[in-house]
């Protein structure tokens, strides 16, 4: 059942002040705490679905007009629904999930590419669900061409524990994002789809992407990993 997101409220400047001020503080006490607990840890993976490269074409047939802009598929696409540990606003710990793209049926290893989904309204989206069109064209603009994709939810939304979110919060989406990035990298490294960056760095080229409040984060993550 989808339910209406919390978004959080924009303050008066005098609220804003105190905030920061309570922010700040609690950051310093929560930091500690946040930095021991493994952030970007997986706490669950599960498979939603599989797909051939020929699946994929037909997946995309159905996109209408859209499917123009998409090539060939050159691989199949596994996707994953994954949970791991993160921060809320505030430094303490979260829980957020994502959605996780695996090429199969071409040869590895593969580079990573983050997508930041746009504006959401409704909680009980998710970009492991393999009938949201969302996930499906990620899937196949990138999957279907040989690119391993990790897709955050943001907390606030799908299995986050946090029961609101934060929109437009730079910071946070961009901690929620790397997080799903160092948990997406993990569960990769050791095995048969091994991605291309064991160290992740996010490059002006593209390696973070997003439309719409999707790219708010962007230029956050590029500060802090490039």
């Amino acid at each position: 059942m989808l339910s209406p997101v919390r978004f959080l409220t924009r303050p008066t400047a005098r609220q804003r002040a105190a905030a920061f001020a309570a922010i700040a503080s609690a950051a310093v006490l929560a930091a500690s705490v946040a930095d021991a607990a493994e952030r970007g840890a997986c706490l669950s993976m599960t498979q939603t679905s599989s797909r051939t490269a020929n699946d994929v074409d037909k997946m995309v047939a159905n996109f209408g007009v859209e499917a123009q802009l998409f090539s060939a598929a050159q691989c199949g696409v596994d996707l994953y629904r994954i949970t791991y540990q993160t921060v809320a606003p505030d430094g303490t710990l979260a829980v957020a999930s994502a959605g996780m793209v695996v090429p199969t049926q071409c040869t590895g290893p593969y580079p990573l590419v983050e997508y930041n989904h746009g504006t959401w309204t409704t909680t009980g989206l998710e970009m492991s669900d393999p009938k949201m069109r969302t996930a499906q064209e990620v899937s196949a603009q990138f999957g279907g061409q040989g690119y391993a994709a990790v897709m955050p939810d943001y907390l606030g939304y799908a299995s986050s524990s946090l029961d609101w979110h934060p929109y437009l919060h730079a910071v946070n989406n961009a901690d929620v994002t790397m997080d799903a990035v160092r948990a997406t990298r993990v569960l990769l490294a050791d095995s048969p789809e091994a991605i291309e960056q064991l160290e992740f760095h996010i490059r002006p080229d593209g390696d973070a992407t997003g439309p719409s409040r999707g790219g708010s984060a962007a230029p956050r993550e590029r500060a802090c990993c490039s």
